[in-house]
C-alpha cells in the first residue's frame, strides 16, 4: 500500500492481540494507571522497546484494549424493536464495563476502529434500520447510547467508592465538565 512503511527486523514474537490481552489483565487486576508499555512488556516477557515494533504509543495500546473487549459483545440477535435491540447493546456494554472497570475511562476517547468495534457499530446501525433516521442521526444516536451507558457505569462505580474517593471523583468530574465546556460551548439561542 502506498504510504505504509513495512517494519523491518526479525519476525514478530508477539501479536497485537497478545499485547492487548496482557494490558487488559493488568488493568483488570491493578487499574488503568498500572498499564504502560513497560509493564505490558514485562507481562509478556519482552523488552519495553520491542513493543514499539507492534504499536506506536500508549494511546494505540489503549485502542487495542478497547478493540479487544469489544469482542465480548454478543451481536447475533436481530429481534425486537429498535429500542429493545439498543437496550440489549447498552446492557451488554454495562456488563463489559462491570467486568473491566477501567473501560469507562477509555470508552469516550477516540480510538482507531477495528473489526470488533466495527461489528458493534454495524449492529447498532442495523437496529436502527427502518427508523427513518439518516446515517448521521443513527451515528449520533449510537454515540449518545454509548455516552449514557458509560455515565451509568461511572455512576455505579462512584457509588461503590468510599466517601473520600467520591469527593475526589466529583472534583475530577467538575474539571472534566469545565474542559468540555471550553471545547464545546453551548449553542446560543437566536
Amino acid at each position: 500500500m502506498p504510504g505504509i512503511q513495512p517494519r523491518t527486523g526479525p519476525n514478530p514474537r508477539h501479536s497485537k492481540t497478545k499485547i492487548a490481552l496482557a494490558a487488559i489483565a493488568l488493568a483488570d487486576a491493578e487499574g488503568m494507571a498500572s498499564v504502560s508499555i513497560r509493564t505490558v512488556a514485562a507481562k509478556i516477557g519482552a523488552a519495553p522497546a520491542s513493543l514499539y515494533r507492534y504499536l506506536d504509543s500508549h494511546e494505540e495500546l489503549s485502542g487495542l484494549m478497547v478493540e479487544q473487549i469489544s469482542a465480548e459483545y454478543e451481536l447475533e440477535s436481530h429481534t425486537g424493536s429498535a429500542a429493545h435491540q439498543l437496550l440489549g447493546l447498552a446492557t451488554q456494554g454495562l456488563r463489559i464495563m462491570r467486568r473491566h472497570p477501567w473501560t469507562p475511562g477509555l470508552a469516550m476517547g477516540k480510538h482507531a476502529t477495528g473489526p470488533n468495534t466495527l461489528a458493534y457499530l454495524e449492529r447498532g446501525l442495523t437496529a436502527l434500520d427502518g427508523s427513518g433516521l439518516d446515517a448521521g442521526a443513527k451515528l449520533r444516536c449510537l454515540a449518545m447510547l454509548n455516552a449514557m451507558t458509560t455515565a451509568f457505569a461511572l455512576n455505579e462505580q462512584e457509588q461503590q467508592q468510599p466517601r473520600i474517593q467520591r469527593h475526589c471523583s466529583r472534583n475530577w468530574k467538575q474539571a472534566a465538565t469545565r474542559t468540555c465546556q471550553l471545547r464545546w460551548p453551548k449553542r446560543q439561542r437566536l
